[in-house]
């Protein structure tokens, strides 16, 4: 879910807004989406807490997205940035590598 929130927000700001909320929406139902529930939620304030007492604090978004991966267990999430990496534990794979 905090990755849908993320692309309607850069969708809100495009050039070519009901083009690419059109497109998203058709592609919607071949997505899944899990939820930030309170497992996440609590995963999130414990993950939050660790990264900045180890000085590597991450995004909101980014934290939400591991917290919901690591409760959800076994998950692998895809990124091309780095920030994630700072998450103990988490399975991260780049396929831009």
């Amino acid at each position: 879910m905090p990755v849908l929130a993320e692309m309607v927000a850069g969708i809100e700001r495009s050039a070519s807004r009901e083009r690419n909320l059109a497109s998203l929406k058709a592609a919607l139902a071949a997505l899944k989406l899990w939820p930030f529930d309170p497992a996440a939620a609590f995963e999130y304030g414990r993950l939050h807490a660790e990264l900045a007492r180890l000085g590597r604090p991450i995004g909101v978004v980014d934290t939400m997205i591991a917290a919901i991966a690591k409760t959800l267990g076994g998950c692998t999430v895809v990124t091309t940035d780095s920030d994630l990496r700072a998450v103990p534990g988490l399975n991260i794979e780049n396929w831009r590598e």
